[in-house]
């Protein structure tokens, strides 16, 4: 859960910079196989909706979700 929450929360973080920002971290942020870029596993079929996910109450301030 702990990494799933920095997860989300970056990209939240990204987007709230900005779209410059947001499609920058997109295409140059990797997960920790250092070959997939965010933007590649979110249109995965494993990534795709967790950007649908619901901000737990205690993080949407943190994060701005």
């Amino acid at each position: 859960m702990c990494e799933f929450v920095i997860f989300f929360g970056s990209i939240l973080a990204s987007k709230n910079l900005g779209p410059d920002a947001y499609e920058n971290f997109l295409d140059h942020s990797y997960l920790g196989d250092r070959t997939t870029t965010i933007r590649k596993y979110l249109e995965s079929p494993i990534g795709r909706g967790i950007m649908d996910e619901v901000v737990p109450a205690s993080l949407r301030d943190r994060y701005g979700g």
